[in-house]
């Protein structure tokens, strides 16, 4: 049941004693003005558009804690949050907003899905969670969940804790989140791309060696000559003439200039 409201001229909202409150009914829609975890549950602040009459209507949603000994897990809260509240198609927020100067309009922040999803700090076991178009917790060791929103521009995630109004942001570079302390947090369930510069300090592959050079029976004089070199002795008589190559153990004769025999 949310109590009524109007809007003194501060633009602060202060609480009607004339108009009834307000059941809300499912499909109703209302801003979230605020998300505290308290020692034993979640409570919601909510606002409403003005009615009919001008009036608007706040009042505080509760979730408990199942268990008041242990804190749920963030995917277990979120489950029993969205059993009763979900948040608003982007497409549908613009009309709401119009009707409201005092209520934070998530239409107009730029929020982009493409971050979506769970973060871990790189050193000290935190945890992010985006968990919507609008929502994000997260989770360090030995302290409360803090609940906030967050905001893309550019390259830029900006989140603001709705307990502490903290604000703090990130460079969005691929699957990581940079802190503007240095901080890295890596996304959950994704694959670094590898290095663009990976393969920069490698060589090409050396040639394949050339083919050892052989010798034919009727191969010219010149030819051996340009494959295996000057001989270191040689030897003539008549038309025969006779190579000897001693560093390969090899004796090449010829006549009249073309290879008649090798030994």
């Amino acid at each position: 049941m949310l109590q009524a409201a109007t809007m003194d001229d501060s633009g602060q909202s202060a609480i009607a004693t004339g108009p009834p409150p307000r059941i809300l009914a499912a499909g109703d829609k209302c801003w979230i003005l605020s998300i505290t975890v308290q020692k034993d549950g979640v409570q919601f602040k909510l606002y409403t558009d003005p009615d009919d009459s001008g009036v608007r209507h706040r009042g505080d949603l509760k979730f408990p804690f199942p268990n008041k000994k242990q804190v749920p897990t963030t995917d277990e809260m979120l489950a029993t949050i969205a059993e009763v509240l979900t948040v608003v198609p982007a497409a549908d927020q613009p009309a709401q907003a119009a009707n409201t100067s005092s209520a934070p309009n998530p239409a107009e922040s730029g929020l982009q899905a493409t971050v979506s999803g769970k973060y871990l700090m790189d050193k000290g076991g935190a945890e992010l969670d985006i968990v919507s178009d609008t929502g994000c917790t997260m989770l360090i060791p030995g302290s409360q969940p803090a609940v906030g929103f967050y905001q893309v521009s550019g390259d830029t995630l900006t989140i603001r804790c709705t307990v502490s109004g903290y604000s703090f942001s990130f460079k969005v570079q691929g699957n990581k989140l940079v802190a503007d302390n240095g901080q890295v947090w890596i996304q959950q369930g994704s694959t670094p791309a590898p290095p663009a510069h990976q393969y920069d300090d490698l060589s090409a592959p050396p040639p394949p060696p050339a083919p050892a050079p052989t010798i034919k029976i009727g191969e010219r004089k010149a030819q051996v000559v340009t494959d295996f070199g000057e001989p270191q002795r040689k030897a003539a008589t008549g038309p025969k003439e006779i190579y000897f190559y001693t560093d390969l153990k090899m004796k090449v004769t010829f006549v009249n200039g073309k290879v008649s025999s090798i030994e």
